[in-house]
């Protein structure tokens, strides 16, 4: 007989799934397809897009798991790991969404009109973008870590303290 937790659990598990899933399918499968396809500047707007649903979602999914982590999280070292990757992810989760998109929208529209066949948008476009990119990155690297810790499973500890 499964115990009433299993749904929270599943729950858990989905959103895990949805978050890293999204981190990664935008960042490192969508993304460089659409600049492989489309024109430099329509790419850019339609990533943009992307990279702040996912940031909601993440602000979202990861304010859930800090909730359900610190109340069914076994206590212990791999719990507290557990809980700074969350925390960290949902951090730069909330970076990417109220602070550098910001930035880079404002540096985009003080710049000219711009054609189809731009390559650059200058050098703080650059700098911010760049930032950006590795919070992204530092953000996906982070879920990976939080799925060698176990990812949101209670059983996990279990099967680990008993085994």
């Amino acid at each position: 007989m499964r115990q009433p937790g299993h749904i929270v659990d599943a729950l858990a598990r989905t959103a895990l799934v949805i978050w890293l899933g999204g981190l990664w399918a935008v960042g490192y499968l969508v993304a460089p397809i659409l600049f492989g396809s489309l024109p430099r500047l329509q790419a850019g707007e339609i990533a943009g897009r992307l990279f702040a649903f996912i940031a909601w979602i993440g602000l979202m999914v990861g304010a859930g798991l800090l909730v359900y982590g610190r109340r069914y999280f076994p206590a212990g070292r791999q719990r507290q790991w557990r809980l700074w990757l969350l925390g960290l992810m949902w951090l730069l989760a909330a970076f990417q969404l109220f602070w550098f998109q910001p930035v880079i929208a404002e540096i985009k529209a003080h710049l000219p009109p711009l054609r189809d066949d731009v390559v650059t948008l200058g050098a703080e476009f650059a700098r911010w973008h760049g930032i950006s990119s590795a919070a992204y990155l530092l953000q996906s690297l982070a879920g990976l870590a939080l799925l060698f810790f176990g990812g949101v499973e209670r059983e996990w500890f279990r099967r680990q303290a008993s085994g």
